[in-house]
């Protein structure tokens, strides 16, 4: 088993060749796969996605025109939500993220999302998620109704057999990819 050194070492590696790929990346839609996960859901939790993350922005507007409350991450020291109304009431986060304008919820306004949509770098059909660095989402997942869909964002050959993976890495129940959606086996394995 590879110490926490050679792990954040191994995860950094492949953080780098992904976000290099993807600045090659054409458009593509994920539309299909997060609007069916998501048909059921009265609040959705999602990203605000920058290039070269998969654009969700037509889904994310689409939520709303169908009267779904979306909650979208504010960058703080304590990880909070907010309501997200339009794309003209975004601003510029110190970290370069848009950002929702309206006030702030705490990070338990989590609770209250059926489905949560997040970005990721790659991901394994087990669950695993290689996130940014930052460790957002996996401290954030803690306040997650443990029942609500966890669906990671990913281009199709960001899958791999294997990832390193940390205690304190939370897994992800679905992956949606711009030509399919997969069930992982890591909160939910299948029936025998």
């Amino acid at each position: 088993m590879p110490d926490n050194r050679e792990l954040k070492l191994q995860k950094e590696c492949l953080r780098a060749e992904i976000r290099a790929g993807r600045q090659e990346r054409t458009d593509a839609s994920w539309d299909l796969g997060l609007t069916a996960l998501t048909q059921q859901a009265a609040v959705v939790a999602c990203y605000a996605p920058l290039p070269p993350e998969p654009d969700i922005w037509n889904f994310i507007d689409y939520l709303l025109e169908r009267g779904v409350q979306v909650l979208l991450p504010v960058l703080k020291a304590e990880p909070a939500w907010a309501n997200y109304t339009t794309r003209a009431q975004m601003r510029r986060s110190s970290a370069g993220i848009l950002v929702p304008c309206g006030s702030a919820l705490p990070n338990t306004a989590l609770a209250s999302a059926q489905a949560i949509a997040m970005p990721g770098l790659a991901g394994t059909l087990s669950g695993i998620r290689l996130g940014t660095g930052g460790g957002w989402y996996d401290r954030v997942l803690l306040h997650a109704d443990p029942n609500a869909a966890r669906i990671l964002v990913l281009y199709d050959d960001e899958i791999y057999d294997d990832l390193p993976c940390e205690d304190w890495d939370e897994p992800v129940d679905w992956i949606v990819t711009e030509k399919q959606v997969y069930r992982t086996s890591a909160r939910f394995p299948p029936a025998a």
